[in-house]
């Protein structure tokens, strides 16, 4: 854009003057806030305003996904523009409420609080698509790009015999289990093993899109099934007798996997009616609730409540408040950069009259007239009809620029003063940052910047403004990833939440901070990202007799108890019953004898490695659970009583077995029961994504201050700005002196317009 700029410049000029054009100043590499902050601005707030090329695989956490086709979104009660589309391209234009359309590229359309679609008159100048989404409902717009045709639908596509099923253990399988939490939508693909298929249908690959918060089940699915997302790098397999769990956020994809319940690999076991080995307790269906006599008893549990940060509803009157106070900031900067280009026009009229022509001559009052009105055209007719070669070209390309300059800001004010959304007046934002570019108008470039950014964050507020009183006073704390906006115009120290997750608070200086947290963290509580103990199902503590042998010894043991034979695997165990003597036989190695044990006493016995032979011993499990928190917290132990557990504390525990612990999550609203297998410490905290009490394996204190997409608006002084500005498009001499030095740009503004 810069380069054409440049060259449409030289063009009109030689052309009008009848030799070669000036080298025009080369133009800067954008800074750092006008290139890198705009962008990450765009990306929190899922809008496009640069109009990037398209593309199929773009970063996880843009508003574009990799699919057969183009996949954008559009937010309710938004305005959208797209990227930039190879000519001939169509688009389908869908969602739910909204009857599926097709276009042909450019075209700008409306959608009503009905969903119904209007095709607007005026067309944009690239070839792209101008959504205005006045509905309740996201709109999908799906780019056919020529030769291309519709994507495939929503369904697995068969390819394969139909001969073999992956569904039962014997083949080899494990489970996948898919959740979305990117905030858009994601394509999830399952590449089988070759010969191996999927289903009654013989399915060799699978594909499903997954929109944000939605899940996929696979179970029994071939075991090394490659698992992988559109957008994002890694790839996942599945391992035998394994869940294996994946979860899509923004930028990462987090993983984990569990062993499968199921019957016992061991051989059928005797006519004796003794325990089989079973596979280590493990995170199967919801958790049993949490004893509670209610009287007084041995297992009264009292709740966990929440700490509740002093927020409010973010209403369309307190919206509407700092929209008009960030409108009063952005009229200044127009303002202040309108008066300096008229100034501009007048200095630029003197130099006609230096250059010869009398001061009441058509030319000196016609050619500035076209200047200040922004119409480079009528321009360039002008200065040929007065004759060029009177015209210096130094001036006649001032005057280019000017003009050029004027016709974009017009432009502006114009939208400005209509209330459109900043994503409607993103053209002219562009035009004139290129403009600087070319010039070397670095502060002309960085104020245009600052007055889009502030645009952008205002239509941010207006659309999370709550839609109804009635929700005022009803509202919980957001779960998942929430927009964090800290701005100096918000008074006082109040915390407003608004609709889309919206987090509003005041800044602590005069910059502005945009972020991607979570609530919690944005509003200080306890946070960990760490993922908490599985929940553990049958919700009572082990008792008995346990004989384990641990995933650590890599090898299987044989053993008689009471003279009938098992073989256990790693990370399994059999349970017995208390009150009978357990006679448990096995050999230490091949060459020993065998060594015989009489188990009595409840607790848990580990088969070991001693000096290379196999050997029989008492477990005893320690563990320290720890309270980093500023809340005090009560669970229950093993089915006993509550133990209090105060802010800042810890608790040790002693046991012969596994032990349970059960508390309220939520000020009573839910329950967990967790066993803990491992000695260890353990601590409390509130999940990132949640806002509910979980318990974690480790000792870390939560981290309270973890956010992604973070952005630091600085305001430089409006001095430093125009000082950059350059001088061939403003005469900022004749504009009333503003103050400078230290204060920031905000500070400069207001004091300014007093």
């Amino acid at each position: 854009m810069r380069n054409l700029l440049r060259f449409v410049v030289a063009i009109v000029i030689s052309g009008i003057m009848g030799f070669q054009s000036q080298q025009i100043i080369a133009a800067p590499p954008l800074t750092p806030l006008e290139q890198a902050a705009l962008d990450a601005l765009n990306s929190i707030f899922g809008t496009n305003n640069s109009n990037p090329p398209p593309t199929t695989s773009r970063p996880p956490g843009t508003t574009t996904v990799s699919l057969p086709n183009p996949i954008e979104q559009v937010a309710p009660m938004s305005g959208h523009p797209s990227a930039t589309y190879p000519p001939g391209t169509k688009v389908n234009v869908g969602g739910a409420g909204t009857p599926g359309q097709q276009f042909t590229l450019p075209l700008t359309i409306t959608v009503d609080g009905s969903g119904a679609i209007t095709r607007q008159r005026h067309v944009p100048s690239s070839n792209v698509i101008n959504v205005d989404n006045q509905s309740p409902n996201g709109i999908i717009l799906e780019f056919i790009l020529p030769g291309a045709t519709s994507s495939t639908p929503v369904t697995p596509t068969p390819s394969g015999p139909a001969s073999v099923l992956n569904n039962r253990s014997s083949v080899g399988t494990g489970n996948v289990m898919v959740t979305n939490k990117s905030g858009g939508t994601v394509r999830v693909d399952y590449k089988l093993p070759q010969g191996k298929f999927y289903g009654p249908n013989g399915y060799s690959s699978l594909w499903t899109s997954l929109g944000n918060g939605g899940s996929d089940d696979k179970t029994g699915i071939a075991e090394n099934t490659r698992v992988n997302f559109g957008g994002y790098v890694d790839e996942y397999f599945v391992a035998r007798d394994q869940m294996l769990y994946l979860t899509i956020h923004p930028n990462y994809v987090a993983a984990s996997a569990v062993p499968i319940t199921s019957p016992s690999p061991n051989p059928s076991p005797s006519p004796n009616p003794s325990p089989i080995p079973t596979p280590n307790p493990g995170p199967t269906g919801a958790p049993a609730p949490i004893p509670n006599s209610g009287s007084g008893g041995s297992n009264v549990f009292p709740y966990n409540p929440i700490p509740k940060p002093q927020t409010t509803p973010l209403t369309s009157a307190v919206a509407q408040s700092l929209a008009e106070r960030i409108n009063k900031d952005v009229a200044l900067v127009f303002n202040d950069f309108d008066r300096a280009s008229n100034a501009r026009v007048e200095t630029l009229k003197n130099e006609l009259v230096a250059a010869g022509f009398p001061p009441d001559a058509d030319a000196v009052k016609d050619i500035p007239r076209a200047v200040k009105d922004g119409d480079p055209t009528t321009l360039a007719a002008l200065i040929k009809q007065h004759g060029s070669s009177n015209i210096p070209r130094s001036l006649q390309a001032a005057l280019l620029a000017t003009a050029t300059f004027r016709k974009s800001h017009n432009e502006l004010l114009v939208k400005f003063e209509a209330g459109n959304p900043a994503s409607v007046m993103a053209p002219s934002f562009q035009a004139i940052k290129d403009l600087a570019a070319t010039l070397g108008a670095a502060g002309l470039s960085e104020a245009m910047t600052l007055t889009q950014q502030q645009l952008l964050i205002r239509d941010k507020i207006n659309r999370a403004a709550v839609s109804s009183v009635l929700n005022v006073g009803q509202q919980s704390l957001p779960t998942g990833p929430v927009t964090v906006i800290r701005h100096p115009a918000v008074n006082g120290q109040a915390t407003f939440l608004g609709d889309g997750n919206l987090v509003l608070t005041r800044s602590n200086d005069q910059s502005i901070t945009v972020l991607v947290s979570t609530a919690g963290t944005a509003l200080g509580l306890p946070t960990s990202t760490d993922t908490p103990l599985a929940e553990y199902a049958k919700g009572a503590p082990v008792t008995g007799i346990t004989i384990t042998n641990p995933a650590t010894n890599n090898k299987p043991v044989t053993y008689t108890v009471n003279g009938d034979s098992f073989t256990i695997q790693p990370n399994y165990s059999q349970q017995l019953t208390s009150g009978t003597i357990w006679n448990v036989e096995f050999s230490p190695d091949r060459n020993a004898a065998k060594k015989k044990y009489s188990l009595t006493t409840d607790g848990t016995y580990v088969f070991i490695d001693r000096n290379g032979k196999t050997d029989l011993a008492a477990k005893e499990f320690r563990i320290t659970i720890h309270n980093p928190t500023t809340s005090r917290l009560v669970y229950a132990f093993n089915n006993k009583e509550s133990v209090v557990l105060e802010a800042g504390k810890t608790a040790d525990h002693v046991s012969s077995h596994p032990m349970l612990v059960q508390f309220d999550r939520d000020g009573g609203s839910s329950s967990t029961s967790k066993l803990l297998q491992d000695d260890g410490n353990y601590y409390f905290s509130l999940k990132d994504d949640e806002t509910k009490w979980d318990l974690f394996s480790g000792k870390s204190s939560p981290q309270q201050n973890v956010t992604t997409g973070l952005l630091t608006i600085a305001q430089p002084s409006l001095d430093s700005l125009r000082k950059s500005a350059g001088t061939m498009l403003f005469d900022f001499s004749a504009v009333p002196a503003t103050p400078s030095g230290t204060g920031s740009l905000l500070e400069d503004l207001l004091k300014a317009g007093q």
